[in-house]
């Protein structure tokens, strides 16, 4: 049993996007926001959630 929240990076809160496999389009787009450093009132942030698939691409892995 391990401590940390995700299986893949170990990291808590999960870092590589694991976790958020299964989680809306924005709900990732946050997640990705915030590990860059940007501001969800951004022109950045359209940008990032533009770019952002509608399906995780892991989305199907367990």
């Amino acid at each position: 049993m391990s401590l940390s929240d995700c299986p893949k990076c170990w990291d808590t809160p999960c870092s590589c996007g694991y976790e958020y496999r299964k989680s809306p389009r924005l709900a990732r787009a946050k997640h990705a926001a915030t590990i860059l450093g940007i501001a969800e009132d951004s022109a950045e942030f359209e940008y990032l959630l533009s770019i952002t698939p509608e399906a995780h691409p892991m989305k199907d892995l367990e």
